[in-house]
């Protein structure tokens, strides 16, 4: 069963996948200090493309580029029988923005 969940808003023009332990707090093992200092990392640091990074470091958590850049992204997921979440997506670019 996929549900629609709320909305993701970005204004970076990326969307980070990751674990918030590794890259929030004092106790962080991958965090940044400042923005400017992700910004450095963001695609000169793991594995790149012009569209996805791992800044942080492998298995920290991606960046990946959102579509058009900023704005308001639907977020749905997809449960299990039980209830508990198998997969989670967001759209970006739907198919009536690849058809015009």
């Amino acid at each position: 069963m996929t549900i629609y969940v709320g909305d993701c808003y970005v204004d970076a023009g990326i969307i980070w996948i990751g674990d918030p332990c590794y890259i929030m707090g004092s106790d962080s093992s991958q965090g940044v200090d400042k923005w400017s200092d992700f910004c450095d990392k963001l695609w000169s640091t793991g594995h790149n493309s012009d569209q996805y990074s791992t800044p942080l470091g492998t298995g920290t958590g991606i960046a990946i580029t959102s579509g058009y850049g900023d704005g308001r992204y639907p977020v749905h997921v997809e449960a299990s029988k039980d209830g508990r979440i198998k997969s989670a997506t967001i759209t970006f670019i739907g198919d009536e923005d690849e058809d015009g």
